[in-house]
């Protein structure tokens, strides 16, 4: 005898996954056995490159700003996992993917990322009843480990940006002067930039949290060397189309190339990244006495210990000189109160 009841509630779930996205309706369908005979014969649950497709298209597009990179994670998962159903996957897989990664002498820190797009797809899978269960959960992600580069010097940088053309120069010039992110200074809008109260807006940030930072004459003089053909401040002359991270990181790099920094008695190339102006512009702040929160505020940095981890780091020169600086001025304003009080004294 039919259990109507259990119809009904079947039925009920594929009126709303006709009426939602068509990803839902495709988890519906392969829950309930509603794909085509080829599909039924074969397995029930996708397989890794079929479940990838299927999450870019229906959650990476449509929920993250900077889905390529989703895309570039999801292609390096798909090559190094087995082509099997997603319910057939185990942890063990999982573990023998992270010795395959690590032998290939990639860092713990992109196996870590790379773990947590295929555990949120797991997670979505089973959301929208691609799969029952999650297998990946168990992973547990590997230490990290911080990144430690060579300290930004103001005169390495000025090197760089010396051996790049004056048109491709002053979005690097910019990032150097406001701190942005190089991701922010290529999507930046000219309705975001008040050039009479010297300010820029940025909106999208990787945070989703929207700052104010102040535009030095640096800031202002790589602003006026643009002309305004697109919506985009820095775009192409002849496209209109903003910058792409590709572009960028080869120009910065085939720069980097021909600036050698003198470490002591070794010299050796440059290694700075174009994130590290972001650095450069924090810990120029820092030294200059700005406070942390300040700094923190016009970063867009949620926490001000992360900024002062991370970002905001004193020479141990700059450290010294202000401490020293600091006791003069205190033993100044001491022999000053002792004179005073002398001659208070002796009337």
């Amino acid at each position: 005898m039919p259990n109507y009841a259990v119809a009904k509630r079947i039925w009920e779930e594929i009126r709303v996954a006709c009426a939602l996205e068509d990803s839902h309706w495709q988890g519906v369908r392969s829950k309930y056995r509603l794909d085509n005979v080829k599909r039924m014969a074969k397995t029930l649950a996708p397989s890794i490159p079929e479940m990838a497709k299927i999450y870019y298209d229906g959650y990476c597009k449509l929920n993250n700003r900077s889905h390529e990179s989703k895309k570039r994670w999801l292609n390096t998962i798909t090559s190094n996992m087995p082509a099997i159903p997603m319910d057939k996957i185990t942890a063990r897989d999982v573990d023998q993917y992270i010795k395959n990664r690590q032998s290939s002498n990639i860092s713990n820190n992109t196996v870590n990322v790379e773990l947590t797009t295929l555990k949120h797809m797991y997670k979505w899978a089973v959301s929208r009843g691609y799969i029952d269960r999650n297998p990946v959960e168990c992973v547990s992600r590997l230490k990290k480990v911080e990144y430690v580069g060579e300290r930004p010097e103001e005169r390495v940088i000025n090197d760089i940006l010396s051996n790049i053309s004056n048109d491709n120069r002053p979005v690097f010039q910019f990032i150097r002067e406001t701190g942005c992110r190089h991701g922010e200074a290529k999507n930046l809008e000219w309705h975001r930039v008040d050039m009479e109260k010297r300010i820029v807006n940025f909106v999208r940030t990787k945070t989703d949290k929207a700052r104010s930072v102040p535009l030095t004459d640096g800031a202002m003089a790589a602003l006026e060397a643009m002309p305004k053909t697109s919506q985009y401040v820095f775009a192409h002359a002849h496209t209109g189309r903003p910058w792409t991270d590709a572009n960028m990181t080869y120009i910065w790099r085939m720069a980097r190339r021909q600036v050698v920094r003198s470490d002591g008695e070794n010299a050796h190339p440059t290694q700075l990244r174009i994130h590290d102006l972001r650095h450069a512009y924090a810990i120029k702040l820092a030294e200059a006495g700005c406070p942390m929160h300040f700094i923190s505020e016009v970063l867009g940095h949620h926490s001000i210990d992360f900024t002062r981890k991370y970002y905001a780091k004193f020479s141990p020169e700059s450290a010294i000189n202000t401490v020293m600086q600091f006791l003069n001025d205190i033993g100044v304003k001491n022999t000053h109160l002792r004179d005073t009080t002398k001659i208070r004294r002796a009337a």
